[in-house]
């Protein structure tokens, strides 16, 4: 395995890892349903992965998944503008 790829498994590792003990705080200091949470978290990581597109998942959980890219600083993966973080001016 060449360094490149042993770099972009330890980075997806790393993710995966972050996503896991976010959606533990999520189940534990959020009131919404723990499966939106989850399907959210599951939608993410397949993002995250390149497995799927943003534009592609269900509409009904569109605003969750955009809440956990965008709580992993990874709001550029988000292609649609609606639900986008808004940038504040400086």
């Amino acid at each position: 395995m060449t360094l490149n790829n042993w770099l972009i498994q330890f980075i997806i590792i790393v993710y995966s890892c972050m996503l896991t003990i976010y959606l533990i705080f999520r189940w534990i200091f959020n009131d919404n349903n723990k499966e939106e949470i989850e399907m959210a978290v599951v939608y993410a990581t397949l993002i995250i992965k390149g497995k799927r597109v943003f534009h592609a998942i269900p509409t009904t959980i569109k605003r969750q998944v955009a809440d956990v890219l965008i709580d992993m600083e990874l709001e550029d993966l988000i292609d649609e503008d609606e639900y986008k973080p808004t940038k504040v001016a400086e």
